[in-house]
């Protein structure tokens, strides 16, 4: 299944054209010095009649080795953009539909190493090669034949030299492949931590500590530059190895040679014919040794990249919600994170159909695990979460978030315009995108035409209007806004408060500091997270009483 996504049937014709065009190249190839011992024979024989004929078939192979070159580096061409396009198509789908968990076990950073690296090494010495080996190995069936026509001590001879040659790549693979997974590692590190730098540049700039940052990035870049050079001195004392037993098959045919001339065994022109041929045969039996190296090595990297956030979705979630959410259940929920940190304990809770509900507590009191319980962010939690009576952990994502909007804490604007930023793609009308931009008072942004021109003079407030923007336009039947209105001016605060309480057929979940007593009241529950862990849900009179005490 996977393979199909990526060797699809155009790069399959391709491949086989380049397959089939390099079968011809090496016909016009070795046409060349069987020519040549023609040439060299009659000319010994003084018959000058058949010069001119076998001048021009020599020329004509010239211009079909040129010819089909030319065409073999397009097609090469178009397949390597073929592939790139599928692996990155594939990869790029495995990240976004992979679960958060997943997507988590590797820093952000290192997937744009591993797009800018890992994918090209797979690529460039993986994919590419593979068309290469093919036909080299094609070249090696020609070439063998040929010698054996003119002499079979001569292929005696070339098969000792160059299939030991061939024999290298099995020896050193697992070696080389170590050496080289430790130095894509270094560089993914080397990339994560220059992120750092750059995306850490304020906070660097602040503190003054440019010297100590530049030398824990010299001291990454220093491990990954031994690495990547203990990988390459050992390709290098293989290549020495590998281009040292073709001359010696040289040096033999020579001496061979001389010896088969003196017995009449083979003439000038055929020891000439064999030598080339063998010349034209050690520099394709070290490239394709050192092809097949290179592609072993690489394979493992390949399968790496391809197991890459695979499971796009964990195997429990098989079921869809229809119609909108009418009810969202906690029913004895308890949650603890990795570190152990107990922030949810037996939580039962209910959001029915139209309700508001305010959550409001200090910092780490586990306001915010809530969004990331209903996001699917943290699955591991015992209990059970009901959504229109289905288990959260059996829904699929597409399914749960079609009918939620969510504003959470940390907001990213992508790199395009500030209108694609609310719209994030979708299809909207001018007149639905332009009444959201006028509630929130966006207009002025819209003159910034991408949001690199303007991130510096958008502020946090900002921010967040883009994001309650999105969750707007979603017209979603559950809306969660987590401090989503921390940062926005009060008077802005209080209208979209307003709003979203008045706002019929829709859930209303919103985790608050501040809390502004007139609009407070009219939330049909509030739920209070205390530093101990204790979780009360407030109604009536109980509300009432709380918001006396601490609004005032």
């Amino acid at each position: 299944m996977i393979m199909r996504k990526i060797i699809t049937v155009r790069v399959k014709t391709l491949f086989v054209s380049v397959v089939i065009l390099s079968a011809a190249g090496s016909l016009a190839n070795v046409a060349q010095p069987l020519l040549l011992q023609s040439l060299l024979d009659i000319i010994i024989a003084a018959d000058f009649t058949r010069v001119a004929n076998i001048l021009f078939k020599f020329v004509l192979a010239i211009i079909s080795v040129i010819f089909i070159h030319w065409m073999q580096s397009r097609l090469l061409s178009k397949y390597k953009f073929n592939i790139t396009s599928n692996l990155r198509r594939y990869i790029e789908q495995n990240i976004l539909y992979s679960p958060v968990a997943q997507f988590k076990k590797n820093n952000r950073q290192e997937y744009i190493s591993i797009f800018n690296n890992n994918l090209s090494n797979v690529i460039d010495q993986y994919y590419m090669l593979a068309p290469y080996i093919f036909f080299q190995l094609l070249s090696l069936g020609i070439y063998f034949y040929v010698v054996f026509s003119i002499n079979t001590v001569f292929l005696l001879i070339i098969l000792f030299a160059n299939l030991s040659t061939l024999l290298f790549p099995k020896l050193y693979t697992a070696r080389l492949q170590k050496y080289k997974e430790q130095a894509l590692k270094g560089f993914r590190r080397y990339n994560v931590g220059l992120g750092d730098i750059i995306f850490g540049f304020n906070t660097i700039r602040l503190f003054n500590v440019q010297n100590e940052a530049l030398n824990t990035l010299h001291d990454i870049s220093t491990d990954h530059l031994n690495k990547q050079l203990r990988f390459e001195l050992k390709v290098i004392n293989i290549d020495t190895l590998l281009g040292a037993l073709p001359l010696i098959g040289y040096c033999s045919i020579i001496v061979y040679g001389i010896y088969a001339i003196s017995i009449n065994s083979i003439t000038i022109g055929g020891l000439v014919a064999a030598l080339q041929l063998s010349d034209m045969l050690s520099a394709p039996v070290n490239k394709l040794a050192a092809a097949l190296l290179t592609f072993l090595t690489t394979s493992k990297i390949k399968e790496e990249i391809l197991d890459l956030n695979t499971s796009e979705e964990s195997e429990q979630a098989i079921d869809r919600l229809e119609g909108t959410i009418k009810e969202i259940a906690f029913e004895n929920v308890s949650f603890e994170y990795e570190n152990g940190k107990s922030v949810i304990r037996g939580l039962s809770i209910s959001f029915p159909a139209n309700s508001k509900t305010l959550i409001w507590g200090p910092n780490g009191s586990g306001k915010s695990t809530i969004v990331k319980l209903l996001t699917k962010d943290c699955l591991d939690y015992s209990g059970s979460i009901k959504v229109n009576g289905k288990e959260l952990k059996l829904l699929k994502q597409d399914s749960l978030f079609q009918r939620m909007g969510v504003v959470p804490q940390s907001i990213y604007l992508f790199n395009d315009s500030l209108q694609n930023n609310i719209i994030l793609y979708r299809v909207f009308t001018d007149e639905q995108v332009q009444n959201v931009i006028n509630k929130l008072n966006l207009q002025h942004l819209l003159s910034f035409q991408d949001y690199s021109d303007s991130m510096e003079n958008i502020s946090g407030g900002e921010k967040q209007k883009i994001a309650i923007a999105r969750a707007l336009l979603h017209q979603a039947s559950v809306i969660i806004l987590d401090e989503a209105l921390s940062q926005v001016d009060k008077e802005s605060s209080a209208a979209l408060e307003k709003e979203l309480l008045a706002k019929d057929n829709q859930i209303l979940i919103h985790i608050a500091h501040k809390l502004n007593k007139s609009l407070t009241i009219k939330y049909d529950q509030i739920i209070v997270f205390s530093a101990e862990g204790k979780v009360q849900v407030l109604k009536g009179r109980l509300k009432r009483e709380f918001l006396a005490e601490v609004v005032s």
